[in-house]
């Protein structure tokens, strides 16, 4: 899957050694999404289901920015506001960007610090 395309956020060759695999940050990013979601729309995070749809929870625009403000935020990257229509559901949303190198080389910059400073306290 490429993430080419005008809302798409952009690829770098990047070293991304001794971060988390694509797997583990693709789980975190499925798990921080749930968690999101079920606290927007007052849900508990069993009773979201992966491969609905933003838009079927009445996700509008304005809230698919804030999730993607809020997303690039935890992620330490940009991320497009219109990608929750490209990649429409919190599977999809969250396997495009487990696949991205830009996106996993800043989450394991930001989590990796944020590790080593709550150790280091």
């Amino acid at each position: 899957m490429s993430l080419d395309g005008p809302h798409s956020v952009t690829k770098v060759n990047a070293d991304i050694s001794g971060i988390p695999s694509q797997g583990e940050i693709e789980q975190s990013i499925v798990e921080w999404l749930k968690n999101y979601l079920a606290d927007l729309l007052n849900l508990s995070v069993d009773e979201l289901d992966r491969s609905i749809t933003f838009q079927q929870y009445g996700l509008d625009s304005s809230a698919a920015v804030g999730l993607s403000g809020d997303l690039g935020m935890w992620l330490g990257c940009d991320i497009d506001p219109a990608i929750a229509y490209e990649f429409p559901s919190i599977n999809e949303l969250a396997k495009a960007l487990a696949d991205d190198a830009a996106v996993r080389n800043a989450f394991g910059k930001r989590h990796s610090i944020a590790g080593k400073e709550s150790a280091d306290a």
